[in-house]
């Protein structure tokens, strides 16, 4: 097995982190308080071109957690909208369509197949 429930955790604590100001909505962008990166406009034009393999990595990272914590915010916003209108199958096809590029985009990164990532999910669901 690829996961475990525990790893559910860690959509509680994007969203403590979201909560607690971590980033901010800014002329309808998403916006890191403090950091320079290209969603955040409102006080950098453009991020420094990275000069090492090393700063790229954490300029990657940085734009990828912010990614996810906007995810996150955007899935929240699709469930409410489930509950406010259940009958309407445009929000679990949105979600269909999410699910297959996060498992295409963790089997890259993990060197697993989807199928695997598959049968996780299977297991989890238990």
């Amino acid at each position: 097995m690829i996961g475990n429930k525990e790893d559910n955790t860690r959509t509680n604590s994007r969203r403590e982190q979201a909560d607690s100001g971590r980033f901010c909505w800014v002329n309808d962008k998403i916006a890191v308080p403090g950091k320079e990166t290209r969603m955040n406009k409102q006080e950098t034009t453009m991020a420094e071109t990275p000069k090492t393999a090393k700063d790229a990595v954490t300029t990657h990272l940085a734009d990828i957690e912010v990614i996810l914590d906007w995810i996150g915010m955007e899935l929240e916003s699709h469930e409410q909208t489930a509950i406010d209108e259940p009958n309407n199958w445009g929000i679990p096809n949105e979600l269909a369509h999410v699910k297959r590029n996060l498992k295409e985009t963790l089997a890259f990164l993990s060197g697993n197949e989807v199928s695997e990532i598959d049968k996780s999910l299977e297991e989890l669901r238990m």
